[in-house]
């Protein structure tokens, strides 16, 4: 899941595409790793070893894993040895935290990741957990931290975000109120909206189930939108370019724009 330079992944659904260990530098080959992952349609590249176990460490953030044997394993394998994409697959599969996020820019041969940082330690907040609690669905959950974009800047809030491969519905903690966000992506990145967001306060009675019915609303739009966008004209979208740096609910509304255009529902 793509949300502004933040890549969030659970560790179960990434794949070790390809591990080059060595560098060449000069007249000399370094431990310098160049770690390809795939997640679903995505290509994110590690360049360096201290990226590799920054990702490591933020997989088992409790238990680190000992560096040196792991080292000899991708840096010096010997004829019993497993090649380093099997090792790295296997550490990312068994990994024990709920999620990683990913800096990263985007670059023409995929997303190139700057820097790697776990789970956040701690409970969520508890309307959060509460509402991830209330919906019933099979979408995984995940509580990252995001950057909410007002007229005042930047700040950073609080989150529960329900993924799967149609799409992610968010919900921002700002506040009195929390917003819900949910969008898919076209074959060529650009994000559309089926629903536009909605802010909803803390004190509406019956809290709790109202917003359980619009996460659910907003789940079974994202499930629809598929068949909207495979049989829509690819001359419509393919020009749209990824919505430039504003503010959360511009953004918002550009998306829910876009999606009118491909002659979705309103």
């Amino acid at each position: 899941m793509l949300i502004d330079e933040h890549y969030f992944i659970h560790p179960q659904d990434l794949i070790v595409d390809d591990v080059v260990p060595l560098l060449r530098r000069n007249t000399k080959w370094v431990n310098e790793p160049t770690i390809t992952l795939k997640y679903r349609r995505d290509t994110l590249i590690l360049h360096g070893k201290q990226l590799m176990w920054d990702m490591l460490d933020a997989l088992y953030p409790k238990n680190n894993l000992p560096r040196p044997p792991i080292n000899d394993d991708i840096f010096h394998p010997t004829l019993k040895t497993d090649p380093a994409r099997d090792i790295l697959n296997d550490l990312i599969i068994e990994g024990e935290t709920e999620y990683l996020c990913f800096f990263v820019d985007k670059g023409d041969e995929g997303y190139r990741v700057k820097a790697i940082t776990p789970n956040e330690d701690g409970t969520p907040d508890m309307t959060l957990r509460g509402i991830a609690d209330m919906v019933d669905s099979d979408w995984k959950r995940m509580f990252p931290p995001l950057t909410y974009w007002d007229k005042s800047g930047g700040q950073g809030v609080e989150s529960v975000v329900f993924t799967h491969a149609l799409g992610n519905v968010t919900v921002w903690n700002i506040g009195r109120k929390v917003m819900v966000t949910g969008f898919t992506t076209l074959p060529n990145g650009v994000d559309v909206r089926p629903r536009g967001c909605v802010l909803i306060h803390k004190q509406e009675d019956m809290f709790y189930d109202i917003m359980r019915n619009m996460v659910g609303m907003f789940i079974t739009a994202l499930k629809g939108a598929k068949e909207v966008i495979a049989a829509t004209d690819s001359a419509i979208w393919e020009s749209w370019k990824p919505t430039p740096h504003m503010r959360t609910s511009e953004a918002d509304a550009i998306g829910h724009d876009r999606w009118l255009k491909l002659g979705g529902w309103d």
